[in-house]
């Protein structure tokens, strides 16, 4: 199958005391494809992307730690082997947005290590595998029950908020020389649109994401 360009949106943020001394770092994405075969937005369609998130992330309904910020928006354009594109003169064909002000979350408890993390589904009319996304979102501040879940009223507004963002990356992807939507693509070069998102109760984990985290030992003696 033919392959189809796209682009892979890279969300970026930190936890910390404060935006500016990173104790550790997270990101997670999605990805969005242009109907007229653009490689990438533009820096005021990446910028309207970044605010659409920049809300998401602040929103009550999300339930981000206020130690969580969000920082910087990317897109890349992705070729067929999975690699980002270059430009002529060599550089990646990206487009970065860094906010002025990093945006917290809400929330200030109870908290949770870094590496756990909240779990949003892509769906597409595509079955099997290859129609679903995953975005891993930051660790969040809900309530767990005696079986360790989250309230399901809890995710639904998690799920809520999302599709509002991703409305509002498709309202700033609509007009433009780069319009397009944003969507699930396969290795089997199927762009597949994103028409629902859901959310589970039970929480993950990124061990990826414990990559600066100094740990200190207590020990006893025997």
């Amino acid at each position: 199958m033919a392959y189809l360009p796209h682009c892979q949106v890279t969300v970026k943020g930190t936890f910390g005391n404060s935006p500016l001394v990173d104790t550790e770092i997270w990101n997670t994405g999605y990805q969005i494809s242009d109907f007229n075969f653009q490689r990438l937005p533009s820096l005021v369609q990446v910028t309207q992307m970044a605010t659409a998130y920049s809300d998401f992330h602040a929103s009550n309904l999300s339930a981000h730690y206020n130690n969580s910020y969000f920082k910087e928006l990317l897109v890349s354009a992705i070729g067929p082997a999975g690699e980002v594109l270059k430009n002529p003169d060599g550089s990646y064909a990206q487009v970065r947005y860094t906010l002025p002000l990093a945006t917290p979350g809400a929330e200030t408890s109870p908290y949770r290590p870094f590496q756990v993390a909240c779990v949003v589904t892509l769906v597409t009319p595509r079955a099997g595998a290859a129609g679903r996304g995953r975005c891993y979102l930051p660790p969040v501040a809900n309530a767990l029950d005696a079986n360790g879940q989250m309230n399901l009223a809890q995710c639904q507004n998690r799920a809520n908020a999302f599709r509002t963002m991703l409305q509002a990356v498709n309202t700033a992807l609509a007009t433009g020389t780069y319009t397009g939507e944003v969507v699930v693509a396969s290795s089997s070069g199927t762009n597949s649109k994103v028409t629902s998102v859901k959310t589970g109760t039970v929480l993950d984990t990124q061990r990826r994401r414990r990559n600066q985290l100094q740990e200190f030992y207590a020990g006893a003696s025997v």
